[in-house]
């Protein structure tokens, strides 16, 4: 896979998602971002350029991840170990339902993808996966695999039905690697299928899937930390799925 730079977000962001309906693409800046953090932004697919919509409020710094179910947007916070909903007018979360998700391991991050196939919201955190209710946001079975050796810290599913992610080498956010799962988790299983597919960088932690004329894109944002441990500006790249 071929991976381009797009341009620059303006913004330290955690998680992307594109609501497949209208073809724009969401982000939510971080605490090591410049004017905006723990900000909803949307962010241009041509110059990678952020757009503010508003702040996430309710003392919430930013998403590990976000993801789109039916036209809502979710998000995952590793801090306080919940889900959100988030306004795409205002950029306002709100806590959606009562589950505290609990980590099986060691890890640092949490993410989250809309299954479309089995219609669940899947929830790594660190090193545990929930499958969730995205009418409800009750677990529908909670910790339901613990075959994943590596916190994951972005996820999503492409448009042929394979889910791709990042995983954390390190569990600390330092040394992540991009890949796929050919077969997903079953209800109640463990069996998977990885692939090792590249990387988007040294570190990325926020994926998502758009189609193209011909083939669909993934869209990837890798982490630069500069020498006072902090995640500097970040640029959009851009893969091609599927092209030759």
């Amino acid at each position: 896979m071929i991976i381009t730079t797009v341009g620059d977000i303006g913004d330290a962001v955690n998680g992307l998602a594109c609501d497949l309906t209208t073809n724009i693409m969401y982000g939510v800046t971080t605490t090591d971002t410049g004017a905006n953090p723990g900000c909803l932004i949307v962010v241009n697919r041509s110059s990678g350029a952020g757009t503010v919509i508003g702040p996430l409020g309710g003392g919430l710094t930013t998403m590990d991840d976000i993801a789109f179910s039916s036209g809502t947007l979710f998000g995952i916070n590793y801090s306080t170990a919940s889900l959100y909903t988030i306004d795409l007018l205002t950029g306002a979360a709100t806590q959606f339902g009562s589950e505290v998700f609990v980590d099986t391991g060691s890890g640092v991050s949490a993410a989250i993808f809309f299954h479309r196939t089995t219609g669940y919201l899947h929830v790594f955190f660190g090193e545990a996966v929930y499958r969730v209710d995205p009418a409800t946001g009750m677990i529908d079975e909670p910790n339901y695999t613990t075959n994943v050796s590596f916190p994951t810290v972005a996820a999503d599913q492409d448009l042929d039905g394979r889910v791709y992610g990042a995983y954390d080498l390190n569990a600390d956010g330092s040394d992540t690697h991009f890949l796929h799962w050919t077969v997903w988790y079953d209800p109640g299983g463990s069996t998977v299928d990885t692939g090792y597919e590249g990387e988007m960088g040294d570190s990325v932690d926020a994926l998502c899937f758009t189609p193209g004329v011909f083939y669909q894109r993934i869209y990837g944002i890798p982490v630069e930390i500069d020498d006072n441990g902090t995640e500097t500006v970040r640029e959009l790249l851009v893969g091609v799925v599927g092209a030759p």
